[in-house]
């Protein structure tokens, strides 16, 4: 009984020396895939529909936090009534909360 248990404390040992040793890795940058601004190109056909609503816009940058849930157009005014200027979220620990900032 206890050879046996001596062989497995030596084997365990072992497998720790072995297997534990670190040592300081390197890596081939070439490998590396080149970071892109987006993941999609944006698409170049899209055009205005309500061009009188871009006129009655009043000059400036215009900014507001918006909802994931919705997506818009590049091309179109959001359609939003007001623009937030505060954000406030609420969840629950540890979970992500997502917005978007339309500019």
């Amino acid at each position: 009984m206890k050879s046996v248990m001596l062989v497995s404390s030596l084997l365990s040992l072992f497998s720790c020396v072995t297997y534990g040793q670190v040592y300081k890795g390197q890596v081939d940058f070439s490998k590396i895939p080149s970071a892109t601004p987006h993941y999609q190109e944006e698409y170049t056909y899209d055009s205005t529909i309500n061009v009188p609503a871009w006129n009655e816009l009043k000059s400036g940058v215009h900014v507001s936090f918006a909802s994931t849930d919705q997506l818009y157009f590049r091309t179109e005014l959001p359609g939003l009534k007001f623009e937030s200027v505060s954000l406030s979220e609420t969840g629950w620990r540890g979970e992500r909360l997502n917005a978007q900032i339309l500019v």
